[in-house]
């Protein structure tokens, strides 16, 4: 019924706007326009003796939000007359219905163009379309995965997918939560997540944020020890412990790329401060470090401080909300007269 009212419209020899029932945005060239939750207007000129003129204007489209599977369709309706997106923001709302007719139609994207965020994903079949999508599809080069219901199977299918793509420079996963959990099923995934790092050299954001029930850094460890790419690395609020950070830390201490790590908001305690001691001792690429609320106390800090003093790279660390008094402040603000540390957040 969508497309065909869009057809019909295609009749006319004058600008129209298009009524869909829902809520989205759309940037076009020059107009900016925020609609509200009752009615979406979908801005385009419809020029039936002019179709070069109409996939123009659509070519503008800048950000699209493809929040239900009617838009998904007058969106790929759209595709099939010709016109090339120079869209750089699609957001998915509802993936599960969404993200298989995105999938289909990624080749009409320029290449290494396109940031894709998906909310909610929960099917398992939506995964494996993803996985296929960063397999096939060179254009994007950021994907943001919010609040999805993960499983061991579906970290697989992403493992895969980044293992395969050479486009990919930014990858997020958001307020996820890992709902099936099988021991004997942790080593197939870790493999995976180990190959995907290793042959992946284009990724170089890696980002985990309030991600519960599953050990993300025992997951990557193995990964990051072979991995030759990756500049940025966020594991906040995984709920990672001192065991967890050790073989993070120990993965990290020749890496040769990566120069920001921040995994604030995890209860490492000192006995975590200790090993991150132990990587900033022997790491001599990581510019930027972030242990913010990590229930750290002056002793944890004082390590830190001694590895500081040996350690030549590091610029800027933030250690806000942690257990540490004012003497902590006071030794760290010493230790960075002579150091590299320029920047110290508290």
């Amino acid at each position: 019924c969508q497309v065909s009212i869009v057809k019909n419209l295609m009749k006319f020899n004058e600008q129209v706007l298009i009524f869909y029932s829902g809520f989205t945005h759309l940037i076009h060239e020059e107009v900016n326009a925020l609609f509200g939750f009752d009615t979406l207007f979908l801005r385009c000129v419809f020029e039936a003796q002019n179709p070069k003129s109409f996939k123009q204007k659509c070519s503008g489209i800048k950000i699209l939000n493809l929040y239900s599977p009617h838009i998904c369709l007058a969106f790929e309706y759209f595709l099939k007359q010709g016109v090339v997106l120079n869209t750089k923001f699609i957001l998915v709302t509802y993936g599960d219905q969404c993200l298989p007719i995105l999938s289909r139609n990624a080749s009409c994207v320029p290449a290494n163009s396109l940031s894709l965020m998906l909310s909610s994903l929960a099917a398992e079949s939506s995964f494996v379309c993803f996985s296929d999508m960063l397999k096939s599809s060179q254009a994007l080069v950021e994907v943001i995965m919010d609040d999805s219901k993960l499983s061991v199977r579906r970290l697989h299918c992403i493992a895969l997918g980044l293992r395969n793509n050479s486009s990919l420079l930014e990858f997020k996963i958001l307020k996820s939560a890992l709902f099936t959990f099988a021991a004997e099923e942790s080593c197939d995934v870790q493999m995976a997540f180990t190959k995907a790092l290793h042959q992946n050299t284009t990724l170089q954001t890696l980002h985990f944020s309030f991600c519960l029930n599953f050990d993300i850094a025992g997951l990557l460890s193995e990964g990051l020890c072979h991995n030759c790419g990756l500049k940025k690395l966020v594991l906040r609020g995984c709920n990672i412990t001192s065991g967890q950070v050790a073989m993070l830390a120990k993965a990290l201490e020749h890496h040769c790329t990566l120069d920001k790590l921040d995994i604030s908001f995890n209860p490492i305690g000192d006995d975590g401060a200790n090993e991150i001691a132990g990587m900033l001792s022997v790491n001599d690429t990581l510019l930027t470090l972030n242990i913010s609320h990590c229930s750290i106390s002056d002793v944890g800090l004082e390590r830190i401080g001694n590895a500081l003093e040996v350690n030549t790279t590091l610029s800027e660390l933030d250690i806000n909300l942690n257990l540490n008094t004012i003497n902590g402040l006071v030794m760290l603000n010493q230790k960075k007269l002579n150091t590299s540390l320029k920047i110290l957040h508290f």
